[in-house]
C-alpha cells in the first residue's frame, strides 16, 4: 500500500504545472499592434491606437478572427474603454458547417466611464464549438468602443473541480419564487459561470443533485454486488454480510441528507443575514431590499406629499411588484394611471422612469411629448423619481 501511494504522488509531481493551471490566450490591441490574423467588415474606423483598437460604426461591421489555436476555449473576455452601452452579437463558426453560416449570440455590453471587462461563458450554449475556426463580434450602427485586448481561456480539471465546490457553496437570493421552491445548490464549472448562476430563470448551471445521486449510487451498486456474491440474501450465515450492507447504504443516506440539510440551512441563514445588513441596520438613505432595491424608502418619502388626496398617478417601468406594493402601503390613498388627470387628478408619483422629466415649461414630458398641465416638482428622490404636481386651475 505504502509503494502504491508512493507511486502516484510521484506521477502527479511528475504531471507538467500547465495540466493544473488555467490557460489563456491573449490578443492586445493596445501600443497601436493588430495581434494575430483579424478580418474587419462593414467598419466605418477601425484604427489601431496607444490605448487599443478604436472603432466605430456608421452601420453593421464585424471584427472577426481566424482561429488556429489548438486549445479549446471556454470563455471570452473582452477588455473595453470608456463608452456607452451598446448592443452587440459574439459569432463564431461552427467546424463541419458551411463557410458563411455563423452562430449569433446577442449581447448587450453594458457602459462605462473607464476600462472594464465583459465575460462571455461560452459554454452556457449547446451550439458553441470550443475549437471554432472563426469567431469575433458584431456591432450595430453607432456603436463607438475601443477594444484593450480579447481573451480565450479554459480552465484545468482541478480548477473547474475548485469552482464546483466553491459554487455549491453559492446561494441564491432570497427571490419571490423561494415562498413557492428552491433551485439549491448549483455546480458552475468557472469562475465566470459561478458569478452568473443564479442572475437567470432557470440558474445556468448543473443542479448538484447530479452529483449527489451519482454518489448515492456507490452505496447502492456495493449493497446489490454483496446479493450477487452471496448468492442468496437471506440465511444464518448472510446476516452479517446483509447488515453490513445495509448499515452502509443508511448511513450514506443519512449522511448525505445531513450535509445536503447543513448546505440549505446555511442558505435560508444567508437571506436573514442579506436583509438584515442590507435593510434593517443600513443606513437610510443606503437601504434596499431585495430586487425591490429603494423602493420602499421612495415610497415612504412620498406618503406626506400624497396626504388629503383620493388618489395619485403612480407610473414606472414595471407594474410588478411596484404597483401592488404602492397601493399597500399609501391605502386609503391609491393609486391610478394617467389617464385620471383628465378628471382632476393634480399629483404625479414617478419611480424609476429616466424617459420621463419635466420640461422647461413646467410640464411632464414623456419622450418629449407633453403629458400633464404645468406643475411643479415636490419630490425630487433622484434623477429617474420624484413626485410632481400640477398647478390649481385658476
Amino acid at each position: 500500500m505504502l509503494l502504491l501511494k508512493s507511486v502516484i504522488i510521484g506521477c502527479a509531481f511528475l504531471l507538467p504545472s500547465s495540466a493544473f493551471a488555467m490557460r489563456t490566450t491573449v490578443w492586445d490591441f493596445t501600443g497601436g499592434q493588430i495581434p494575430g490574423h483579424w478580418d474587419m467588415r462593414g467598419l466605418t474606423s477601425a484604427e489601431p491606437i496607444a490605448e487599443g483598437m478604436h472603432i466605430a460604426t456608421q452601420k453593421e461591421g464585424r471584427l472577426m478572427h481566424r482561429n488556429t489555436s489548438p486549445y479549446r476555449m471556454e470563455a471570452i473576455t473582452l477588455t473595453l474603454g470608456p463608452m456607452e452601452t451598446t448592443e452587440a452579437a459574439f459569432l463564431w463558426h461552427v467546424r463541419g458547417t458551411p463557410e458563411g453560416v455563423l452562430v449569433q449570440l446577442p449581447l448587450v455590453i453594458a457602459g462605462s466611464s473607464e476600462d472594464h471587462e465583459f465575460n462571455i461563458n461560452a459554454t452556457a450554449y449547446p451550439q458553441w464549438d470550443p475549437y471554432t475556426d472563426y469567431f469575433g463580434i458584431a456591432l450595430p450602427p453607432g456603436a463607438d468602443i475601443t477594444i484593450r485586448k480579447i481573451e480565450a481561456k479554459r480552465w484545468s480539471p482541478p480548477e473547474k473541480f475548485l469552482e464546483a465546490w466553491k459554487s455549491f457553496w453559492t446561494f441564491d437570493g432570497f427571490r419571490p419564487y423561494s415562498i413557492n421552491f428552491l433551485w439549491g445548490p448549483m455546480i458552475a464549472f468557472n469562475p465566470i459561470a459561478r458569478a452568473r448562476v443564479f442572475l437567470t430563470q432557470p440558474p445556468a448551471g448543473w443542479s448538484a443533485n447530479r452529483v449527489i445521486y451519482a454518489l448515492l449510487a456507490i452505496p447502492l451498486v456495493y449493497v446489490f454486488v454483496q446479493v450477487f456474491r452471496s448468492r442468496s440474501w437471506f440465511g444464518a450465515k448472510r446476516d452479517a454480510t446483509r447488515k453490513r450492507a445495509i448499515t452502509i447504504l443508511a448511513c450514506s443516506i443519512a449522511g448525505m441528507w445531513i450535509f445536503y440539510d447543513l448546505r440549505m440551512g446555511l442558505e435560508f441563514l444567508n437571506y436573514a443575514y442579506t436583509d438584515y445588513s442590507t435593510y434593517i441596520s443600513a443606513a437610510p438613505e443606503e437601504r434596499a431590499f431585495r430586487e425591490r432595491a429603494r423602493f420602499y424608502n421612495f415610497v415612504e418619502e412620498v406618503r406626506p406629499h400624497i396626504a388629503g388626496r383620493m388618489s395619485y398617478i403612480f407610473m414606472t417601468q414595471y407594474r410588478w411588484p411596484y404597483l401592488g406594493s404602492i397601493r399597500y402601503m399609501t391605502f386609503p390613498i391609491l393609486p391610478t394611471d394617467p389617464t385620471q388627470s383628465l378628471k382632476g387628478v393634480d399629483t404625479w408619483v414617478i419611480y424609476d422612469r429616466p424617459d420621463i422629466t419635466v420640461g422647461s415649461g413646467g410640464v411632464l414630458l414623456l419622450d418629449g411629448v407633453a403629458q400633464s398641465k404645468p406643475g411643479r416638482m415636490l419630490l425630487q428622490y433622484d434623477p429617474t423619481s420624484f413626485v410632481f404636481r400640477t398647478n390649481p386651475v385658476p
